[in-house]
């Protein structure tokens, strides 16, 4: 093993993010003259060298412009990056350029990209984030996706048309990374009858799968969980992006809304239902039953003459999901 020398710096910590305090704290230019060394202090030398031998190759993400501009946006946020020659030495010490793979005009180009997008501004020679861009650094979004939703949601807001699902699946459902490139012919007749209605609201609207798919899910129809599931993982995060752009851009929506409009997208539940499957102990199926019956509201569910067609359909589930209808109209009387 080498012997460590006089300006080495042993720190023992429970983790990485506790030594990185520690240097942040104690040697705030430790990065700056950092060149590549590392030593691994383990209990078997020969087993772990045999690893790092057999190490599987490591390629860079940043030779994707949408990773790339999201790590700009990053950088820039933090401060680390505030000029252009602050873009450049950050990139020539990225495993991308060491690598070859990407050349210093496709950075200049996403950082172009990312200027006329308005996803961050220069003035007097100085990169800042906007409150856009910013949703982009802190979500983890592609650029590309935030700006698809802020553009979406701003014919939304001029048109008023928050309440036509048409035009709010289009809106928060075409962002790139959810869609392909091509509809598949066992879709096109779907998508053709979406499109339709849609570019009556939206002329400019291209056809995509997702929106089509996610609107008639929320009129009732069963789509193959497949064809929605990345969205549906995303949806927590795709909504507080949602909400951080109405605010950036002063579109202001009644309490509750984007918490209700959240709740149908991942439920799949009309307007009407949408209350109901907040309630404890109700899935959308049951939601989907009890409407059948003439029970689509909190009100329906708590209503007295109906208790035996409920307690048909919910069984044992009846009195909790019953104290919970009470406690969600209590809330809302109050709020």
């Amino acid at each position: 093993m080498q012997k460590l020398k006089v300006h080495h710096k042993v720190v023992k910590a429970d983790s990485v993010l506790e030594a990185r305090q520690w240097i942040q704290e104690n040697d705030p230019a430790y990065y700056e003259r950092y060149h590549g060394h590392c030593y691994l202090v383990c209990d078997n030398p020969n087993v772990w060298e045999e690893h790092v031998k057999r190490a599987n190759p490591v390629d860079s993400r940043l030779v994707e412009e949408s990773t790339l501009g999201f790590h700009l946006l990053a950088e820039v946020d933090s401060g680390a990056i505030t000029t252009r020659e602050d873009v450049t030495n950050w990139f020539k010490r990225s495993l991308a350029f060491i690598q070859g793979k990407v050349q210093q005009n496709v950075v200049e180009k996403v950082l172009r990209d990312l200027l006329v997008s308005q996803m961050m501004f220069e003035t007097a020679g100085r990169l800042m984030i906007t409150d856009i861009g910013r949703i982009s650094a802190v979500w983890y979004y592609r650029p590309e996706d935030v700006y698809c939703w802020w553009k979406n949601l701003e014919q939304i807001a001029d048109n008023n048309l928050w309440e036509n699902d048409y035009a709010m699946t289009w809106a928060i459902c075409s962002a790139p990374s959810y869609n392909l490139d091509y509809v598949p012919k066992y879709q096109a007749k779907q998508v053709e009858e979406y499109m339709k209605e849609l570019n009556k609201l939206i002329p400019n609207a291209r056809p995509q799968l997702l929106p089509a798919d996610m609107y008639e899910q929320m009129q009732g129809k069963v789509i193959p969980h497949t064809r929605v599931a990345s969205f549906k993982y995303d949806s927590s995060r795709i909504f507080q992006a949602l909400r951080q752009i109405s605010k950036a851009c002063d579109w202001e929506r009644p309490d509750g809304w984007w918490h209700m409009l959240e709740t149908r997208y991942r439920q799949g539940a009309t307007q009407e239902l949408a209350e109901l499957c907040e309630v404890d102990g109700l899935g959308v199926m049951l939601v989907r039953k009890l409407s059948r019956f003439g029970i689509k509201s909190l009100k329906d569910l708590i209503d007295k003459s109906k208790r035996h067609k409920i307690e048909r359909i919910l069984g044992k589930k009846t009195e909790v999901a019953l104290a919970s209808a009470r406690q969600l109209i209590r809330t809302r009387f109050t709020v």
